[in-house]
C-alpha cells in the first residue's frame, strides 16, 4: 500500500530539499568546474588543501542547478554591496553623533 504525505508534509519536504540544494551550491570553497563524464556533465567545487587539489561533488549539470548558482551568485553581490552601504552608514553616523 502506498501512502502520501499530507499537503503540508509535501510542500515541508519541498522547501527541505529546496533548502539542501541551495546550501550544497552556496558552500563552495572553491572554483564551481564543470566536467564532462561520458555522456553527462556535473559540476565540482574545486579548491586546493596544501598541495592537493580536492573536487566535492555538487550535482549533474542541469538549469535548475545553473539557475540556483546564478540566483546564490545575485544574493552574494547584494550581500557585499548591503555591508558597503552599512559600514558608509556607520560613518556617516559617527561623524554627525547628534
Amino acid at each position: 500500500m502506498i501512502r502520501h504525505h499530507s499537503h503540508i508534509g509535501t510542500a515541508a519536504w519541498t522547501d527541505l530539499l529546496r533548502m539542501l540544494q541551495d546550501t550544497q551550491v552556496s558552500e563552495l570553497r572553491g572554483s564551481p568546474k564543470l566536467k564532462t563524464i561520458g555522456r553527462k556533465r556535473y559540476w565540482y567545487d574545486q579548491y586546493r588543501i596544501g598541495t592537493e587539489v580536492v573536487n566535492r561533488y555538487i550535482g549533474e549539470d542541469s538549469e535548475k542547478l545553473r539557475d540556483r548558482r546564478a540566483r546564490l551568485k545575485e544574493m552574494a553581490l547584494k550581500r557585499k554591496e548591503n555591508e558597503r552601504e552599512r559600514s558608509r552608514l556607520m560613518r556617516v553616523l559617527s561623524l554627525h553623533p547628534n
